[in-house]
């Protein structure tokens, strides 16, 4: 029906707005963890702890700048490095995933 069609086309265009306000890094992040399977749901919950970990602790610092622009300041204008889903570095994406170093999952649980 066209009122079921003009609704979901407003929501559609409200979570247009939302992506695209959001830090281009975290996007693909979210990509690429949909994308990718994990064997069991504790091998995901794993994967979602370290990327989570790893966002808060990147040298790109998109998690407070959010912060910041959200919270702090609440001028709603992050500074996102970088800028567009187009810039960010597949090869930086890889850090996010890398299973080595410290299992932050496992010491969380001690």
């Amino acid at each position: 029906t066209a009122g079921g069609e003009a609704a979901d086309r407003a929501f559609g265009q409200q979570c247009l707005a939302k992506l695209q306000g959001a830090s281009p890094t975290s996007l693909v992040l979210t990509f690429e963890s949909l994308i990718r399977k994990s064997p069991s749901l504790k091998a995901s919950l794993e994967r979602d702890f370290r990327l989570s970990s790893a966002c808060v602790a990147s040298p790109t610092l998109d998690f407070y700048e959010g912060v910041r622009a959200k919270l702090v300041d609440k001028d709603g204008d992050p500074k996102w490095k970088p800028q567009s889903v187009e810039q960010v570095s597949l090869a930086d994406v890889e850090k996010y995933f890398d299973p080595r170093g410290p299992d932050l999952f496992e010491m969380a649980m001690l």
